[in-house]
């Protein structure tokens, strides 16, 4: 009779929670929510959702990122980023859609993509390779 709205995220499949501190490297499908603290790095074909208590220092790469805590390093996303009010980005981000609430902070780089860009991760790693080579010296 009603049709149900699709909701915007996946249904989360893994949790860690406030008083969870985690090192190392990061790697899943589907949904996961992170509410505590996460050093390292992050690769996700999923959706990675970051708690108001969540802090991920780390370059993050996913289908889609929602901040809600806070991000140390690149947020690359294939398909949005969004920051919601209490958000907070600090670190270069590249994604074709990008949503930032009001109150919802962004110290960095923006690179806007088309949807058909066929790798996001591949250009932003491309630029740091090049930001990072030694100037050749003259012969």
């Amino acid at each position: 009779m009603f049709n149900k709205k699709k909701e915007d995220h996946e249904e989360i499949c893994g949790f860690l929670g406030p008083e969870t501190e985690v090192h190392g490297e990061l790697r899943f499908t589907g949904a996961v929510r992170l509410d505590g603290r996460f050093q390292g790095n992050v690769t996700s074909q999923g959706t990675l959702i970051i708690g108001e208590t969540g802090n991920v220092q780390a370059d993050v790469r996913a289908q889609t990122i929602v901040v809600s805590g806070r991000i140390e390093g690149k947020a690359q996303a294939e398909q949005k980023i969004e920051i919601l009010k209490t958000g907070k980005i600090y670190g270069d981000v590249a994604t074709p859609r990008l949503v930032i609430q009001e109150g919802g902070i962004l110290e960095g780089n923006c690179t806007m993509l088309s949807e058909e860009a066929p790798s996001l991760a591949k250009s932003i790693e491309e630029k740091t390779v090049l930001e990072k080579k030694p100037a050749r010296e003259a012969v």
